[in-house]
């Protein structure tokens, strides 16, 4: 047993005769290849520019210009800009004191306005046709904001909102469709009220779009109370504060995001705070920036053929 090996070796050793012990040679350490030096293979795929371009320098370099030049011409089109780099506006939404058209009878459903859900000039277009109750009186759409598949801009139709005017796919199409010849060239913005019976634009500026639509009557047999957002006693008040509100807040939150140049994002985020402080003061009394003043103030209803003027 292997216990007893110990023990049985020595008596083994003395009977075995010289003759039955072989010498080994030395054990040799076991041969190991030298590792071949490292072969980098080619990599697969991509262009493998830099292998046939005689500068990374110049890769790098045409890269910056070409992305640099593109960017550039896209925010040109999109957010035109001052050498300064400052965002100007190519349609300042200040609004030019329209009236509605005196040759446009109000009649209910000739009339729609296209809005889109990002766009805040579009809003107070849409919270008008509420306060004023004029829901079931002009129309509405609302567009979808995707640029890959509009052909100019970002406004389109969803199925579940198509176009009332021409079943168009987009903005640029009743652009198209409302302008002589048929084919219109400029920016496709919203909101756009137009007529459907003459399929013409009436405007594309929203202050004038609200202006109008406070002008517009309320539907016949409506019993909803409506507001009166232009009273003659706050009409010089309310232009005042339209121009400051669209110069510092309105427009300069625009003039942030669209600057080039840190010196004119410095001076269009200046604005913006001056204009909020300046509305947190005008709120610290009142309820509204123009009209009722007194933190229960306001009211603004007013009923079906009742002229009450309160903003």
């Amino acid at each position: 047993r292997a216990s007893h090996m110990p023990d049985a070796l020595p008596t083994l050793l003395l009977l075995c005769p010289a003759g039955a012990f072989v010498t080994l040679p030395p054990l040799q350490a076991a041969h190991v290849a030298p590792r071949p030096a490292a072969v980098h293979a080619k990599a697969g795929g991509g262009l493998r520019l830099l292998e046939w371009i005689p500068s990374q320098k110049l890769l790098v370099g045409t890269a910056k210009f070409t992305w640099t030049t593109l960017w550039k011409t896209m925010i040109s089109e999109l957010a035109p800009q001052s050498p300064d780099g400052e965002y100007v506006r190519p349609a300042p939404q200040r609004g030019s004191g329209a009236r509605w058209p005196a040759n446009k009878p109000m009649v209910a459903g000739r009339y729609h306005v296209y809005v889109g859900n990002p766009c805040p000039w579009c809003h107070r277009v849409s919270i008008t046709l509420a306060l004023r109750g004029l829901d079931g009186a002009v129309g509405l759409t609302r567009l979808a904001n995707d640029p890959e598949r509009a052909s100019r801009g970002g406004w389109c139709f969803d199925d579940s909102a198509p176009d009332p005017l021409v079943g168009a796919a987009d903005l640029k199409a009743v652009y198209d469709a409302v302008t002589p010849g048929g084919a219109y060239e400029g920016r496709c913005t919203a909101p756009l009220l137009v007529d459907l019976q003459d399929g013409e634009i009436i405007s594309n500026e929203s202050a004038d779009i609200i202006r109008m639509l406070n002008e517009f009557d309320e539907p016949a047999g409506s019993s909803a109370a409506t507001v009166e957002l232009y009273p003659a006693e706050l009409a010089a008040a309310i232009d005042e504060t339209n121009a400051w509100t669209y110069e510092l807040v309105n427009n300069g939150v625009y003039r942030c995001g669209f600057a080039t140049q840190q010196a004119a994002y410095e001076a269009a985020e200046r604005d913006v705070h001056a204009g909020l402080r300046r509305c947190e003061e005008a709120l610290a009394g009142s309820r509204l920036l123009c009209g009722a003043r007194g933190r229960g103030g306001g009211g603004g209803e007013r009923q079906k053929g009742a002229r009450r003027a309160t903003p």
